[in-house]
């Protein structure tokens, strides 16, 4: 703990916080092709004085069945959908170009918080 920390200092995010912004965006996430899952120390913490780190991979469909998988099955558009909503709701605080594993978008909720995304495009075998 640094000498500036305060045992009485509210956190920046708690657990429920990212569970009910999860709530939120799973339905909207998954009606795009995605599936999300909190990350970071509100996962292993269940607290966070920096960020909430989410991430989001392809979800499996009974048409896809290997959407989850590989980049290359599941649609770019789809990418580019997921990357629209999430700049339009909160915000373009920077965003990391695609790798050939992921991409970081980051954004700001109602409150200035910071969020990071971490896109996963394709799994390494």
């Amino acid at each position: 703990m640094s000498a500036k920390a305060n045992l009485t200092d509210k956190p920046l995010w708690t657990l429920d916080e990212g569970l009910t912004l999860l709530r939120e965006l799973e339905p909207i996430l998954f009606g795009l092709g995605f599936n999300i899952a909190l990350g970071g120390s509100l996962a292993t913490r269940g607290t966070s004085n920096h960020d909430a780190d989410f991430f989001i991979t392809p979800a499996n469909t009974p048409n896809e069945p290997e959407a989850g998988a590989h980049f290359d099955t599941h649609d770019r558009e789809h990418y580019d959908d997921l990357e629209a909503f999430l700049h339009s709701s909160f915000g373009n605080h920077g965003t990391g170009g695609w790798n050939k594993v992921m991409r970081k978008i980051e954004g700001r909720d109602k409150n200035n918080r910071k969020i990071d995304f971490f896109v996963i495009t394709a799994f390494q075998a």
